[in-house]
C-alpha cells in the first residue's frame, strides 16, 4: 500500500485521483440501474427454464470481426477466437467454469517469479466475480502453471508476459499498459496506464537516492490495473468479442456508444474508467460505471437455453 504522502510526492494524485471525490469528468454523472437489472434477468429468466443441476461443455471458435493485414502466408487475416468453458445450472443462475493454464514468459524466468506471476494472476477472480455477482452467474477458474511437456495444447492457454504492453485475450502483459491513451470520458492523456507512470513517477523522484524499490512500491497499483484488465479479456474467453472502435478494424459490425453505464467489453481498459481509488488508499472500488449486458450474458448461456 502506498502512503498517501508518497504518492502525491509522486505525483500520481493529480494524474489518476487518489479518492472518492477526485474522479474524472465522466464520473460525475448517474449510471442508468436498469441496465444492470435487466442482465441478472437475461440470466435468471433462463435458468428458471433449465433443469437444476443440467450442464453444458461449451466449446466453439468463430473469427473475430477485425481484418488486420496478412502476416502469415493462407492467412486472411482474420484473428481466431475460442471459448471453452462448461456451464452449469445452480441457484439462480449457472456457475462458469474452466481451467486456465498460464504461461509465464520468458521462459528464462525464475521459477518464483512465475509462481509469483500465476498466484496474482488467480488473485484477480475476485475481482472479476464482484461483477459477475450482478448477474447471478458464479465464475470459477482454476489457474496453473503451463508444464514443460502439455499432452496437448490447453484450450484455455494464457500467456503472462513480464512487461508491459498492450494485452489481448491470449496474452497479458504484467507490468501494465505502456501506450499513450487519453481516459475514457475525459481529456486526461497518459503516457501509458497507472502501473507504468507510477514506475516512471517513482523512479524520477528517487533518481537521485536509488530506485530500486519501485516496482515492489508499485506493486499494489500494477495488480489493481492487472485486474481489471482481465475482466475485459475473459470476457474474449466467454465467447464475447470487441465492441470499441478500432481503426484497424474497419470491418467491425458492432461499436457500442452506451454509456453510464459503459459496455465491458467496448471499454478495454476500464478500469481507469472503474476506479477512482487508482492509488489503493483504502476506498473500495467503484464498479458501477462498467456492466455486462443482456446480450453478454445472453452470448455466454446460450448453449443451456437455446434461441
Amino acid at each position: 500500500m502506498i502512503a498517501p504522502v508518497v504518492a502525491a510526492a509522486l505525483g500520481l494524485a493529480a494524474t489518476w485521483g487518489s479518492s472518492p471525490g477526485a474522479r474524472y469528468p465522466a464520473q460525475t454523472q448517474a449510471v442508468d440501474p436498469a441496465i444492470r437489472e435487466a442482465s441478472r434477468r437475461a440470466v435468471t429468466d433462463c435458468a428458471a427454464g433449465v433443469e437444476d443441476g443440467k450442464v453444458g461443455a461449451i466449446n466453439r471458435s468463430w473469427k473475430s470481426l477485425c481484418q488486420r493485414t496478412p502476416t502469415v502466408p493462407g492467412w486472411d487475416g482474420y484473428r481466431s477466437e475460442k471459448a471453452h468453458y462448461s456451464l452449469t445450472r445452480k441457484g439462480e443462475g449457472f456457475t462458469l467454469s474452466s481451467e486456465i493454464v498460464v504461461d509465464a514468459q520468458p521462459a528464462s524466468l525464475p521459477k518464483a517469479r512465475k509462481e509469483f506471476m500465476l498466484a496474482q494472476t488467480a488473485a484477480c477472480l475476485p475481482v472479476i466475480q464482484q461483477y459477475f455477482d450482478r448477474y447471478a452467474l458464479r465464475v470459477e477458474y482454476g489457474f496453473r502453471l503451463k508444464k514443460p511437456v502439455e499432452p496437448a495444447t490447453p484450450p484455455n492457454l494464457l500467456t503472462v508476459t513480464d512487461k508491459a504492453g498492450r494485452s489481448h485475450s491470449r496474452n497479458y502483459f504484467f507490468r501494465g499498459l505502456d501506450v499513450p491513451m487519453t481516459l475514457p470520458g475525459s481529456t486526461i492523456k497518459t503516457d501509458g496506464g497507472p502501473a507504468v507512470t507510477c514506475v516512471k513517477r517513482c523512479q524520477a523522484f528517487f533518481a537521485a537516492g536509488g530506485a530500486s524499490g519501485c516496482q515492489d512500491m508499485c506493486e499494489p497499483i500494477r495488480q489493481r490495473e492487472y485486474c481489471q484488465m482481465m475482466l475485459h479479456e475473459v470476457g474474449h474467453l466467454m465467447g464475447l468479442p470487441d465492441e470499441y472502435a478500432d481503426p484497424s478494424c474497419p470491418d467491425q459490425e458492432f461499436i457500442s456508444s452506451e454509456t453510464y453505464p459503459w459496455s465491458a467489453m467496448a471499454v478495454p481498459f476500464f478500469g481507469l474508467l472503474d476506479t477512482p481509488d487508482i492509488l489503493g488508499s483504502g476506498h473500495s472500488i467503484d464498479t458501477g460505471y462498467v456492466e455486462f449486458f443482456p446480450r453478454h450474458l445472453e452470448t455466454i448461456t446460450l448453449p443451456l437455453c437455446g434461441e
